[in-house]
């Protein structure tokens, strides 16, 4: 609880994705680093840095922050670098960090076997067609 309030939160997104926005519900979130990486072991890529504004005044619910990365990213693993944090009052010797929810504008990516799959099977099925008897 010491100022400047540092610290971490890794999300394992289940699959890879691409994505290029999130969506961040939080309320005293100052300064964030957004990584990505394949593994939880890293190696992890900064993608972008942020300043939310505070939401400690919003008790009980709090509007979403929009974070855009500039560019598309891809990764499994998503860390939110927490690097400070809002106070709740001026006077307050400590802070604490508060999220919510996140979410992601993403595509998937397609696993490598499946366009091959896919692509043989296409050619599989065209073979298929040419010796058919006509009739």
């Amino acid at each position: 609880t010491s100022l400047p309030l540092q610290g971490y939160v890794d999300f394992d997104l289940g699959a890879t994705f691409i994505f290029d926005e999130i969506a961040l519900w939080q309320v005293s979130l100052k300064d964030v680093t957004i990584l990505v990486a394949d593994s939880p072991l890293g190696p992890w890529t900064a993608v972008g840095q942020f300043l939310p504004p505070s939401h400690t005044s919003f008790f009980g619910s709090y509007p979403i922050d929009r974070l855009d990365l500039q560019a598309e990213v891809q990764g499994r693993y998503l860390r939110l670098q927490i690097n400070d944090c809002h106070k709740f009052s001026a006077s307050d010797t400590f802070a604490s960090a508060n999220v919510g929810e996140i979410a992601l504008r993403t595509k998937v990516v397609p696993e490598p076997g499946l366009v091959g799959m896919l692509g043989a099977g296409a050619v599989l099925l065209a073979g298929v067609a040419r010796r058919r008897p006509r009739r």
